[in-house]
């Protein structure tokens, strides 16, 4: 540190004191007696007993240089009336004398008067950086013991010193601020990529040189701390601070990287400028090259949190941290993990990968991920890579041999690369013995760059299925998903690659489907849901079709799961058959169909089924008669209640007169308690599609869409305490609401 040489004139000097304490006089009579005795002694020594010295005998000065006992009780006179003297001198002078020791060159502003602040340039590897600072000016005093006093000598008595480092620091004119400048806070024979910082804030401090008798400056005060200080304020309006801290600094690396992602105030004010740091024990004691984790978070930590906007860390990983230290090759890092191979000290709570805690799954770590910013390039660049990471198994996922994990996210102001690749892996769901589904995944790799939607890779999967599942496996060996490419959908929230094609006709035993579409889709969220996985065959909408013998019919299979198993399933199959007979006068035909539907959605299973029976009967195209029995049931699981609905529609048309009769029975609880609250039946299922009826694999994160159901009569008369008359007129009131008065058929329903 340099101070450029000034003259200053009509300063003011405000001289501050230390009280120089007088020797205490009964330690100074402690002291004589000890002296007294020692002379006594010597004295006895050398002249042969208590008389001292007798006529004719040599004296102590001329026995002094040949005898050290001699020139030993000779100072020991010398000892004992200074002693004498400064007892007296105590007791006379004042028990303290106050010691000008320092001062703070003032100059008049207006009405007040300010510490003048001194221009400093300071030099470092990566260029100057300029600022002012008030100084402390320190006087060398040395006294010599005497006069009642003993000796002080201000550059090495502790409690002046103290009084003056305390002083600076409570002033905090030792925090400087600064716009942002890079700094090189390292100074390393060998430059590393994280030597560089941000800096917005400078928390200069004085130490006691003892070798050279003086002070010199230091970033932070000492841990522990020897003088007593006030902590120090995190910014030059702050009084108070949790700990003492060397710089405040701002990290752009993690500011890229999060982009406007939310994130609390506190946090936002530390990507910005507030990340107080310290110097670590490690590095002012071995040095920089002998140390990576140079830089320690004062008082805190720096929360690194990719959950819930997992795009910008790859996708398909949320690396996340509680950094406590800056690492010189990593950057924020948890220092714990700089010396371990544990992923729960080098990764905090909340990491995933796929949805599964990325702590579970990652083995044979060789350290935290690199988060660092090229801050001699403008725009700044920053890079997150994280590579050659071996994944093991954790049911639900299984890691085969080559199973791994890279990352690389690079960004700037004008440019994006993000690549994330999980290799070789199954997804078992659930895990287990009670595995229904086993998603073998050669590939999985998120993709983005500048100016292009993001992009995912499902690069050859393939599914098993297992269990309660495994009448599902004959269809899924018929679908071959390498031969058709991913349709990939970008929300602000996640990224689904979907496929849809094609099944040949699939046959097994007596049962032939033809006209089925296989549909699959792999969610990738970016708000911490997990990794889901959609599997279809047909749809609501687009049942394929279904012969048994002379039966037809149709269904389809619908399912979805997650990293705690199957989160859906429905599953729909209906058959029957039609005979039409056609004698020229007369025609007709009767038909018979039957069909069930199971659908379990968390946890919940809903479970129905229907049977329809009818038949036509047609004379001249003149005379037409038709008959429908539909009767649909209902299981709720979580009630335990059966329920079922039954409706009969007779249609007659004789040319001139048409009238149609519906009797619906209402919905009666054939098992289970009555007055609890039951589902309706579902309505019958359409021969052909419903235009407009939702179906089909929605969009992840919830269950496929329902069909519309039918409102329950919820008030519906039990047949035993039903009363004719009324049931009578209730059934005239329903029946005119819904059908045609005979008048009115006459027009409404009649036959060309």
């Amino acid at each position: 540190m340099e101070i450029t040489t000034l003259r200053f004139t009509d300063l003011e000097a405000d001289w501050h004191t230390v009280d120089r304490t007088a020797s205490d006089v009964e330690e100074l009579e402690q002291e004589l007696a000890q002296a007294d005795y020692k002379m006594r002694t010597l004295k006895a020594r050398i002249y042969g007993g208590d008389m001292g010295w007798q006529p004719g005998t040599p004296t102590a000065e001329d026995m002094a240089p040949g005898s050290s006992d001699a020139a030993d009780y000779l100072s020991q006179i010398v000892t004992t009336d200074q002693l004498n003297a400064e007892i007296q001198a105590a007791e006379q002078h004042p028990a303290t004398r106050p010691v000008p020791l320092y001062f703070w060159p003032l100059r008049q502003t207006g009405d007040e008067s300010e510490p003048i602040r001194f221009p400093v340039r300071c030099q470092g590897a990566a260029g100057e950086v300029h600022f002012e600072l008030p100084l402390v000016f320190y006087a060398d005093v040395r006294f010599p013991r005497g006069s009642g006093y003993p000796a002080f000598t201000s550059l090495r008595d502790f409690s002046a010193q103290c009084e003056v480092i305390r002083a600076y620091e409570s002033s905090l004119q030792g925090i400087v601020e600064l716009p942002g400048v890079t700094v090189d806070l390292i100074g390393a024979a060998t430059p590393a990529p994280g030597d560089l910082h941000e800096v917005h804030a400078l928390h200069i401090a004085g130490v006691p040189d003892p070798v050279e008798d003086t002070f010199r400056p230091r970033l932070g005060t000492p841990d522990p701390d020897p003088y007593a200080l006030p902590p120090a304020a995190t910014t030059a309006t702050e009084t108070a601070a949790a700990q003492a801290w060397g710089v405040r600094v701002g990290m752009p690396a993690l500011r890229t990287i999060m982009g406007d992602a939310p994130q609390p105030p506190a946090v936002l004010a530390q990507y910005a400028k507030d990340t107080a740091l310290s110097y670590s024990k490690d590095y002012l004691a071995q040095g920089s090259d002998a140390v990576d984790a140079v830089l320690e978070v004062a008082g805190g930590t720096l929360p690194i949190t990719f959950s819930g906007v997992a795009d910008r860390s790859g996708g398909l990983v949320t690396p996340d941290l509680v950094a406590d230290g800056i690492s010189r090759k990593h950057g924020p890092v948890q220092l714990a993990g700089l010396t371990t191979s544990d992923p729960k000290d080098v990764l905090a709570d909340g990491a995933t990968l796929l949805g599964f805690d990325l702590r579970d799954v990652v083995s044979g770590l060789t350290g935290p991920p690199q988060i660092l910013s090229d801050l001699t390039h403008t725009p700044p660049t920053t890079k997150m890579t994280w590579g050659d990471l071996t994944l093991q198994d954790k049911p639900p996922f299984k890691g085969g041999p080559q199973s791994t994990l890279e990352l690389t996210v690079e960004r700037s102001a004008d440019s994006v690369t993000t690549t994330c690749d999980v290799t070789d892996f199954d997804l078992e769901m659930p895990p287990g013995a009670a595995a229904l589904l086993t998603l073998h995944f050669e590939e999985l790799k998120y993709s983005q760059v500048a100016g292009k939607a993001p992009d995912l890779a499902v690069n050859h999967v393939t599914a098993a299925f297992e269990g309660q599942l495994l009448l599902l496996q004959k269809l899924q060996e018929a679908v071959d998903l390498d031969k058709a490419g991913p349709d990939i959908r970008v929300t602000g929230t996640d990224i689904v690659a979907s496929y849809q094609l094609p099944v040949p006709p699939v046959e097994t035993g007596v049962f032939v489907m033809d006209g089925m579409v296989f549909r699959a889709a792999v969610l990738v969220p970016f708000d911490g849901r997990p990794v889901s996985v959609m599997l279809g065959f047909a749809s609501r909408e687009h049942p394929f079709t279904l012969s048994v013998l002379a039966f037809g019919g149709g269904g389809y299979v619908e399912l979805e799961m997650d990293k705690s198993g199957l989160r859906r399933l429905e599953a729909s199959l209906d058959f029957g058959a039609v005979v039409g007979v056609d004698f020229g006068v007369a025609r007709g035909e009767v038909h018979a169909m039957g069909g069930v539907r199971y659908e379990l959605a968390d946890g919940e299973a809903k479970l129905s089924g229907f049977f329809r029976i009818g038949g036509t009967v047609e004379v001249l195209g003149l005379i037409s008669v038709s008959v429908e029995l539909v009767v649909t049931l209902a299981y709720d699981d979580t009630t335990n209640v059966l329920s079922g609905r039954a409706t009969l529609v007779i249609d007659i048309d004789l040319t001139l007169y048409s009238d149609s009769v519906e009797l619906d029975s209402g919905v009666w609880v054939l098992a289970g308690d009555p007055n609890a609250a039951h589902p309706a039946p579902p309505p019958l299922p359409p021969s052909r599609p419903v235009a407009g009826e939702p179906g089909g694999l929605r969009p992840p994160g919830g269950a496929f869409t329902e069909p519309p159901t039918q409102a329950r009569a919820a008030d519906a008369p039990n047949a035993e305490d039903a009363d004719p008359a009324s049931l009578a007129a209730s059934w005239t009131a329903y029946r005119a609401a819904f059908a045609p008065t005979p008048t009115d058929a006459l027009t409404d329903r009649r036959t060309p």
